[in-house]
């Protein structure tokens, strides 16, 4: 029984080392597999490092930035300024609207009324030719006073009001 072992226990051995050396060349084929996945990764990785860089390279430094953030700053204050002097030189129309609404208003009554003067004068005095100033013509006159005195007292409450 001793030979019989002996030949059991070389076999044994020998399917033991065969396995052993199957296993190697499997883990040695695995590992030359994950080393080549590896490099592509890292290579992917590179890539996307090199990516980084380049877009960062393109963006603005600090100095540079608060240069131009400063520049944009002192362009809204000078166009905050400006803007402020148009809106005290400028008269919105609403305001120029209102002013001849009650210059109209004053003036159509009076008018109506040298109208109706004139009419009365001629219907009275037909026929007379007199150099007089009859009271149409002074009305009239009182009217174009009033309207150009109403006028300047508007235009100058205007440059009072908006400092022109």
């Amino acid at each position: 029984m001793s030979v019989y072992w002996k030949d059991y226990v070389d076999q044994r051995f020998s399917d033991m080392d065969k396995a052993v050396l199957a296993a190697l060349s499997s883990t040695e084929k695995a590992i030359t597999v994950a080393n080549a996945a590896n490099e592509k990764r890292l290579d992917a990785v590179n890539e996307f490092r090199d990516q980084q860089k380049d877009i960062i390279a393109g963006f603005l430094s600090r100095v540079e930035y608060q240069a131009q953030h400063e520049a944009v700053l002192s362009n809204v204050a000078r166009n905050r300024d400006d803007l402020a002097a148009l809106t005290s030189v400028v008269v919105p129309r609403f305001e120029i609207d209102a002013g001849r609404k009650q210059l109209t208003d004053l003036l159509i009554p009076l008018q109506d009324f040298v109208t109706a003067q004139r009419a009365f004068n001629t219907a009275t005095h037909e026929g007379k030719n007199d150099r007089r100033l009859d009271l149409g013509q002074v009305l009239q006159i009182l009217t174009t006073s009033a309207t150009l005195v109403t006028l300047i007292v508007l235009f100058i409450s205007l440059l009072v009001t908006h400092k022109l």
